[in-house]
């Protein structure tokens, strides 16, 4: 049931936006990183550690940085660089290398937005609970001068999904969505909501979320669709297929959408 229910989140919105909640800050490891997440959860179970050797730092290094914001600027582009090939390689010392290069780069310079988020996405990447408060850190220090960055609400909901904190991150994608500008965004943030459910098992939190933004926009079909996915989850069947045959009916879902609705309904045994 959870396969089928991310399968049917992802097409429902993959006809406008893309699926990557960490792609959304211009510079750096935000760009670089995007496509690195599917090696990492490849290799979980390859046997290959990729933890950096001895990252136990919950804090940017302080010693042997320059001052000034082109050196910093020169740690990060480096230190991104260096991750994102590390990640993929599976290279342990290169990551404790880039690493430290991106905690120097926030040292140097504190007043980058994009070093703090790149270290943070970074910290996430390395998926080690101990390093996310860390990573939560730096993103809330990022939101407290931009409140209503989109990027960096959902970077927090998704760090606060990987340690179980289901709350918690539903409300910070609740946040997120209430951000959107257009429907392309809505959708962005829907389909982290989405998933948060999904890993999460917070489908009355998701569904109450679905709702509000339901009602922001209505016509929006691919919303219509994920919260059958949810409901399906939840195990609430009649409540699923009656909202998979209303975008069926409704004349106005993209084909991409329409046909997930289709796909949805046959596999869950509807009329």
């Amino acid at each position: 049931m959870p396969k089928t229910a991310e399968r049917t989140i992802r097409r429902a919105v993959a006809g406008t936006v893309g699926l990557s909640f960490l792609v959304a800050a211009a510079a750096g490891l935000c760009l670089l990183i995007a496509g690195c997440g599917k090696d990492r959860q490849a290799d979980k179970g390859s046997g290959a550690s990729t933890q950096p050797a001895d990252t136990a730092s919950s804090a940017p290094a302080q010693a042997a940085i320059p001052s000034d914001p082109a050196g910093a600027a020169r740690l990060h582009a480096t230190g991104a660089v260096m991750f994102a090939t590390a990640l993929v390689e599976k290279d342990a010392r290169g990551l404790d290398e880039a690493l430290s290069m991106l905690e120097q780069a926030v040292a140097a310079d504190n007043s980058v937005a994009a070093y703090k988020i790149d270290l943070g996405d970074a910290y996430v990447q390395l998926d080690r609970e101990i390093l996310i408060p860390t990573a939560l850190d730096l993103y809330e220090e990022v939101l407290a001068a931009e409140p209503k960055n989109q990027a960096v609400l959902g970077r927090i909901a998704q760090a606060y999904g990987r340690v179980g904190n289901g709350a918690a991150a539903m409300a910070f994608a609740k946040k997120r969505l209430a951000a959107a500008k257009s429907e392309a965004e809505a959708n962005l943030a829907v389909t982290q909501v989405g998933f948060l459910a999904l890993e999460t098992q917070q489908w009355a939190a998701g569904l109450e979320v679905l709702a509000w933004a339901r009602e922001r926009w209505p016509g929006n079909q691919a919303l219509v669709l994920v919260t059958a996915a949810l409901e399906q989850g939840a195990g609430r069947k009649a409540e699923a297929l009656a909202n998979v045959q209303r975008v069926i009916d409704s004349g106005q879902a993209n084909q991409r959408v329409l046909a997930e609705a289709k796909a949805m309904k046959e596999r869950m045994g509807g009329p």
